[in-house]
């Protein structure tokens, strides 16, 4: 496939897992205990990487495409939870600098990231 028609088609596929879940999960960080539904929606990130792993292994653009609408869910669940849990866990006078680390190691993990991706990818060590 066309490397064009790819991106375009795996964005067309992880922005409306975002958008069409984004308002229910701001509600489930508000209405349910924050520690637990972060502790499942880690569990629920581990389980997506586990397949995304075997779509890797297996050469499967599909399932790696799945996998992309997989973690847009997951990042649009974990991320009013993780902010929500701040003011109970932080002061008052805590709650700026708290936001700031949290977006800090956000942006940091989303860097770091594309960074090694890129280089793993431009590596192949695999290929003859």
């Amino acid at each position: 496939m066309d490397v064009n028609l790819l991106n375009n088609l795996i964005s067309g596929f992880f922005h409306p897992a975002v958008c069409g879940i984004s308002a229910t999960a701001g509600q489930l960080a508000d209405k349910l205990e924050k520690s637990r539904l972060a502790r499942y929606v880690k569990v629920l990130e581990i389980v997506v990487m586990s397949i995304a792993a075997v779509g890797w292994m297996t050469y499967s653009l599909w399932l790696l495409i799945l996998i992309i609408v997989g973690m847009g869910v997951h990042s649009t669940l974990f991320g009013p939870v993780k902010y929500a849990y701040l003011p109970q866990q932080l002061r008052q006078n805590e709650l700026v600098g708290g936001n700031g680390v949290i977006g800090m190691g956000t942006f940091f993990g989303i860097l770091f990231g594309e960074v090694l991706g890129t280089v793993l990818v431009v590596h192949k060590p695999w290929v003859d």
